[in-house]
Parts: structure tokens; sequence; C-alpha cells
């Protein structure tokens, strides 16, 4: 009996072991390819940018002209105003009261509360009220510059605290009623207040110029108790590593005030 060459069989069965080969390998492929498309598609969506980290051009500065020697009241104060000149100074060098943008007086018309605790008492005790309580020359009024804050003394350097909002307050020690000047946020605070006369005062402060406090600036406040007005100015705007200069120079003048302080009974 002849038998018949068995060359077909050994064909299809390699045949169909090279297909079986390719079918995976092609599935490989399509692995391989979704986990690279997967990769790209990350690599194409990076993830959101904080803006507060991206360093953005100045805001317009304040329109107009500066007030320079037309505003005869301000130039009269400028030897008053000295400490918060030389505290801008550091942030904008050759900064005096004429390189401020003022606007038209305003009327002032605060609200009024009695005044919380014993006064007396607080100003023998509490460091914060004594660097930023400023008396009257006739001793009636105390300007609190900034109520809600908290300053702490540490050798030679002050740490500054409290809460995160800032109020200045007028008290009338004669009336035993207090007065809130203003209020603001995170967005801007007070630092720093002089009396000119026994009815008028200034109050110093700052505010944010951008939404990502990259851009500050400077303001001033002229109060007038006898006829309820209220003067406001304000500086250039300057990068925030500048206004870290100023705020320096804020430290030290309340450490200057802190030596100035008579020894605790």
């Amino acid at each position: 009996m002849i038998r018949r060459p068995r060359i077909h069989v050994a064909l299809c069965v390699g045949v169909h072991v090279l297909l079986l080969a390719l079918m995976s390998c092609a599935r490989r492929n399509e692995d391989l390819l979704a986990e690279s498309a997967d990769t790209l598609g990350v690599q194409s969506s990076p993830p959101p940018i904080n803006p507060a980290e991206v360093q953005h051009p100045s805001p317009p500065q304040p329109k107009g002209l500066q007030i320079g020697r037309s505003d005869r009241l301000m130039n009269g104060w400028a030897s008053q105003l000295g400490e918060w000149t030389a505290m801008w100074r550091e942030a904008l060098p050759g900064f005096m009261v004429d390189s401020t943008w003022g606007v038209r007086p305003q009327r002032w018309t605060p609200a009024r509360r009695s005044v919380a605790g014993d006064l007396e008492r607080r100003q023998a005790t509490d460091l914060t009220l004594q660097l930023l309580g400023i008396e009257s020359p006739d001793g009636r009024y105390l300007l609190d510059v900034d109520a809600y804050q908290d300053v702490m003394v540490v050798g030679d350097s002050v740490e500054v605290g409290g809460e995160p909002d800032s109020q200045p307050v007028l008290i009338d020690r004669g009336a035993n009623v207090e007065y809130p000047l203003q209020f603001c946020g995170t967005s801007c605070g007070f630092h720093w207040g002089r009396w000119l006369s026994p009815t008028q005062f200034a109050l110093g402060g700052w505010q944010q110029a951008d939404d990502y406090g990259q851009w500050m600036q400077g303001s001033l406040a002229i109060y007038s108790i006898r006829d309820s007005t209220m003067r406001a100015y304000e500086t250039r705007i300057v990068p925030a590593r500048a206004f870290a200069r100023y705020q320096a120079a804020w430290r030290r003048w309340l450490l200057r005030r802190y030596r100035t302080l008579p020894p605790p009974a």
C-alpha cells in the first residue's frame, strides 16, 4: 500500500501557528499603541498653573498728576509725616508727601459704640496698644491704629499676628466711646498713625493693587474731628519685593517705639 505524503498536514499546522503568532503580535502592538496614546495624553494636558506663581505686570498707576505743591495742607504737614514718608522711601527711593495722589475731602460719619473693657488697664498691660495706640496732644483721644493687630517683641525682632482683618479705632476718653474708622480684610491693613493737631490725625496703611499679592500700594488718610472730613492719598504701586523693604522699616519703627516705653512696674 502506497502512503500518501503528509506534507500538506504539516504545512497547515505551520500556517496555523504563524497566524496565531501574528494575531498575538497585533494585539500586543494595539496595547502598546494604547499605552503610548495614554502617555501622550497626559503629557499634552499638564496640570493647571497657579496664577499667583506667574509674574504679572504692574496694574495701572493712579490716574492724573501727583499732588506736587498744589496741596498746601498736605505739604504743610510734611514734617509731621516724616516717619511715614521715611518708611515708604525704603520702597520708593526719593519718596515725599508731594509724590502722592489725592482725592477731594469726603465726609466722615463713623459709628459710635462704648469702649470695651478697662482702657487704662489695657494701656498699662497690652503691648500692642502701647505700640499702636497714639495719644492726641491734649490727651483726650487715643488712636488705636489697628485694634485687630497683635505685636510681640522678641529680642531685636518684631513678630506681628492677630486677626487677618484690620480695623483702626478712635477712642474718646472723655465720653468713653470709640469710633471704628475703617475696616478691611486680608487685602489691606493699617500700620501707622500721627496726630497733626488736637483734632486732626493721620492714618497710614497699605493695600494690594492686584489679585495675586504681587503689587502693593501705600495709603494715607487725614481725619478732621472738627468738621468730620477725611482726605485720602495713595502712593505709586510697587512690586512685593519693594513692599517688603517698607515692612522691614515699619518693624524698625515698632522697635523704636518699644524702646521708649517705660519699664513695667
